[in-house]
This record gives structure tokens, sequence and C-alpha cells, in this order.
């Protein structure tokens, strides 16, 4: 943004974001960032990221190795594999635009981002990832409610369960292929064909 290279980091459950300035892109600067994440918020079992040459060098894989975190790279073919990320990226660039625009503070954009509740789940990414919701600038119309993680998560798990309930009642398995049956098949972004054969 303005020629300013951000990381955005997300946390999968709760989609609490955050939004690094770095200084350079190299694994280094990288590395110094999730290190203070992981400090502040535990560490990850699962980091998932793109292969951009920061998350493939052998600094970065001494560092996950270090840390004991399982190191995703998303498929270079399929931006769209690391969904959340994405999203998280475009969330971020708005939220920056809009300030820019404004003259808002980014840092009061961010903490409203983070108190905002979640469709899926009626809950704020603060909510389920510190269990409170943190007091901000905005004038509140009823005392802020106490709700637990616990809760958080079954409605979380509610939302997926209903989710996965209406994609099971439209999803069929596809027909078999016929012995000398054409086909067309996409593997990592690549595009194959082929003669069905009998095994």
């Amino acid at each position: 943004m303005q020629g300013k290279t951000c990381l955005i980091t997300v946390d999968y459950f709760s989609n609490w974001i955050e939004a690094d300035l770095l200084t350079t892109s190299t694994s280094t600067e990288v590395i110094r960032k999730l290190k203070a994440h992981f400090a502040r918020f535990g560490v990850p079992k699962v980091l998932i990221s793109d292969c951009r040459l920061q998350y493939t060098s052998h600094e970065f894989s001494v560092f996950t190795n270090r840390w004991n975190v399982s190191h995703i790279r998303s498929d270079p073919g399929h931006p769209k594999a690391n969904g959340k990320a994405e999203a998280a990226v475009k969330t971020i660039k708005n939220m920056m635009i809009k300030t820019i625009r404004t003259g808002d503070d980014q840092y009061e954009a961010l903490l409203e981002l983070r108190n905002t509740p979640k469709q899926d789940c009626g809950y704020s990414p603060a909510q389920l990832c510190l269990n409170r919701i943190p007091r901000s600038l905005l004038p509140l119309t009823k005392p802020l409610e106490h709700e637990s993680y616990t809760e958080g998560l079954e409605a979380k798990a509610r939302h997926r369960y209903t989710i996965q309930k209406h994609y099971d009642k439209r999803a069929r398995d596809l027909p078999g292929l016929n012995v000398d049956q054409n086909f067309t098949s996409r593997v990592q972004g690549t595009k194959i064909g082929g003669l069905a054969q009998s095994l």
C-alpha cells in the first residue's frame, strides 16, 4: 500500500488479523514479526503461507523447525487455495484505503475490525481470540457482555455443520468413467487429459 509492504497474518479459528509494516521483505524481517505474534498469542501448530522467497528460504525452514510449526505452502497455481489469507489481505487493503481517504486512525479501525462480530457465529475475533471484548472508542448503547470462548466455539461448529448439511444436499458423486472414454482433469493448476483404461 503506497509503496509499503505489509505482513498480513490471520488466525483461522477466530479471524483475528494482524497487519505488520515490514521495513524489508526478507525472511529475517518476517520471522521477527512472527516471533512477536507467537510470543503474544502462543505458537501455532500449522502456518500456511504462499510460496514467496521469504517463506521458502533455508532461514524460514530453520525457524519453523525450531518453533515446531508445521509449514504448509499454498499452491501458486491456485491463489484461492489460501482463501482465508486472501480475504484478510482484501479486508486490510480496504481498511487502509478508507482510513487514508478519510484521515481516520488505522489503529482505531483495526480495533473496531477485531471487535466486529462475524456473521457465521455472532462473535467478534476479539471475543474468540481473547475471550473478552476490548474497550474501544465507539459509544456503547448497552454494557459489554462477557461471552464465553466455549459459546463462540459452539456457534462456529453449528455454523460449519449447517454449511456442510446444505452442501451435502446438493453434492453428488461423479459418474464412473467407461473404458475408452476421454476425460480432462486438473492437477496442481495443470490441465491434463487422457483415455480411461480398465485396471
